[in-house]
């Protein structure tokens, strides 16, 4: 898959846009709906509420931008760390050790192309992607045998990004404490530790909200 901007396409209501350089309508991407739930709440073994609770806190932006490209962050930090500083010096702006200042969500895949000029592996791994966030690197955590079949899987649709977010929590071991609504037990393998104490507040009273 060669991953350019979608620029022949004109956005229209009813799930269908106009593509140009097919001369006819196709559907937009799909959101989320209660099938995908479902299939989520059955392969972790616990309820939908806490399917959706999870999907509240840690899914709560669009998967896709308006040319039906999947939402990403471009992390400078990570990509000089995979190709060891080779491009610090050359391309400072896509490629530096220091965290944060990633820039505004509109330049993430223009910044991820310009890194794949230079290493398009380690471009594609240093990429967090779609509904969920999930890190390129990790695409083995979420089911995929290859990078590749991990970002063709991102750019299908949210119920793709969806299953790969929870083979990843099971891969990690996380669906025992979602199944017996550990907040803290989760919480403590899978955020940091200044991010736990919200985010068990956070998780607590969205599971609340999807059960009344």
């Amino acid at each position: 898959m060669i991953l350019v901007k979608n620029t022949c396409c004109r956005w229209h209501n009813y799930g269908y846009k106009y593509c140009f350089s097919k001369r006819k309508y196709v559907l937009m991407k799909k959101g989320l709906s209660e099938p995908d739930f479902l299939e989520a709440a059955a392969t972790i073994g616990c309820s939908i509420e806490i399917i959706k609770a999870l999907i509240a806190i840690e899914g709560n932006k669009e998967g896709f931008l308006p040319n039906d490209e999947p939402f990403l962050w471009f992390h400078h930090d990570v990509f000089s760390r995979k190709t060891s500083g080779a491009y610090d010096s050359i391309a400072p702006d896509i490629s530096r050790p220091e965290p944060g200042n990633y820039g505004s969500e509109p330049e993430q895949h223009n910044r991820l192309h310009k890194a794949m000029l230079y290493n398009r592996d380690a471009a594609l791994a240093s990429a967090s992607w779609g509904k969920f966030q999930l890190m390129g690197y990790n695409y083995e955590l979420a089911g995929f045998s290859s990078l590749q079949d991990f970002i063709s899987a991102m750019y299908k649709s949210e119920a793709e990004q969806l299953r790969a977010f929870i083979h990843y929590l099971k891969n990690l071991s996380l669906d025992e404490d979602l199944r017996n609504r550990n907040w803290k037990a989760f919480a403590l393998k899978y955020k940091n530790a200044e991010e736990q104490s919200a985010f068990i507040t956070r998780l607590t009273d969205a599971y609340s909200n999807n059960k009344r």
